[in-house]
């Protein structure tokens, strides 16, 4: 069994060559529209599929390594947060951090700490959202949807929430 190169053509492959994570099992045939050279292969994982000698190619150059086991594998490393991988809660917590910097238990706290309730209204948080200064990043607590959008349309600036509070009060 040989690891094959990118380089060469169909006729130079022979059973057992590797690309990548496929090995050929047959030799090839002639198929399709453009009459490719086409190979029965088997996966390391134990798929069987046919590939094409362009693909095999690919899989010798890096991409295309696998019939899809190698990013199955990936994903069951990435379970790091306890969650299946693209779950609600899985999705929730690369958010979080992503977006802000934060975790789930983080989150958790800052709604403690603020018994619930927007950081601005005082209203009961149904569905909180992270208030966060856009200059630094940095969170400022959690906020209703209506408080968040305020300071988002006001882009934070005091001046413009200082003059709407002068308008109500005309």
């Amino acid at each position: 069994m040989t690891t094959r190169g990118p380089r060469g053509n169909a006729k130079t492959v022979t059973i057992g060559d590797t690309f990548g994570r496929w090995t050929v099992t047959g030799p090839f045939t002639r198929q399709g529209k453009y009459n490719e050279a086409v190979f029965p292969c088997t996966c390391d994982c134990g798929t069987v599929s046919e590939r094409t000698f362009k693909r095999l190619r690919e899989a010798a150059q890096g991409r295309n390594i696998s019939c899809g086991c190698v990013q199955k594998e990936a994903m069951a490393s990435k379970r790091k947060y306890g969650y299946e991988p693209n779950s609600p809660q899985w999705n929730r917590e690369r958010w979080l951090r992503h977006a802000y910097g934060i975790t789930v238990e983080d989150f958790d706290r800052m709604i403690v700490k603020q018994c619930g309730l927007c950081g601005i209204c005082g209203d009961q948080l149904v569905d909180p959202h992270v208030d966060h200064c856009h200059a630094s990043m940095e969170v400022r607590g959690l906020l209703c949807k209506s408080c968040n959008l305020l300071l988002g349309y006001a882009r934070d600036k005091i001046d413009i929430l200082e003059n709407a509070v002068m308008y109500l009060q005309r």
